[in-house]
């Protein structure tokens, strides 16, 4: 947090933008907060779209319980998307007992010799790497639960809504906007504390009623809240509002 002459210099270049710019649209309320209450931009002149999916492409299949719950992770392989936490959680999962799931984690970037070298020193040879893939929609379709670890702040959080589009059960980290937009239809754990993970992992694996309680309420939400549709309508309106001069 700047404090002294940083913090009015700050003050002052927000001011500035203020007048100048007709408005700002963050794509989620933690990003506008930031524009306000750290960059100082006119709070009169802020107003959130949220980003949109298209819910078509993502499959919806009724799930039935199974013995073998899936757990799928699905982005970038670095270190501030927070998948060795996930692992370190996987590590305490499969410590304390828990064996009825199988983890699958998609994805490429430059941490990938890391996590793998970590899985074999653990011994931890189930976890399977899938490496990149182009059908997300057909692999949150199979997953029981979708896991977003994030450990940097994240602006929205894409994958959350499109996990929560296929029904899946959303777990993510309390990072940036995350918390926001899985509202009541996700579980949130602490950013970077596999041992909280771990127990909110537990919980879900445990409860195929909350499991599909949760993706119920997630393909729900995305409807409602995160579709193209929306999205399009919300800047529209802050275009109109923009040429009536009401911002």
């Amino acid at each position: 947090m700047r404090r002294g002459w940083k913090r009015l210099a700050v003050r002052a270049r927000g001011w500035r933008a203020g007048r100048v710019v007709d408005a700002v649209v963050p794509v989620s309320a933690a990003i506008a907060r930031r524009d306000t209450e750290r960059v100082f931009l006119p709070a009169r002149k802020v107003r959130v779209v949220y980003n949109g999916i298209r819910v078509d492409l993502f499959p919806n299949p009724e799930r039935t319980p199974r013995e073998v719950v899936r757990v799928v992770y699905a982005g970038q392989l670095i270190p501030q998307k927070g998948v060795m936490t996930l692992l370190r959680a996987h590590e305490r999962l499969r410590a304390g007992g828990v064996t009825n799931y199988e983890l699958l984690v998609a994805g490429a970037g430059h941490q990938e010799a890391a996590l793998k070298t970590f899985c074999a020193t653990a011994g931890l040879g189930d976890v399977r790497f899938l490496g990149h893939t182009d059908s997300v929609p057909g692999l949150f379709g199979a997953a029981d639960v979708v896991v977003v670890p994030s450990e940097w702040f994240e602006a929205f959080g894409l994958v959350a809504a499109e996990a929560m589009a296929c029904g899946a059960a959303c777990l993510v980290s309390d990072a940036g906007a995350l918390p926001e937009v899985v509202g009541a239809a996700g579980r949130v754990f602490k950013a970077g504390d596999a041992a909280d993970l771990a127990d909110r992992l537990r919980e879900l694996i445990r409860d195929p009623e909350g499991r599909r309680r949760l993706g119920a309420a997630g393909r729900e939400r995305v409807e409602s809240l995160f579709t193209l549709d929306r999205m399009v309508e919300g800047h529209v309106a802050v275009c109109e509002d923009v040429l009536r001069g009401s911002l």
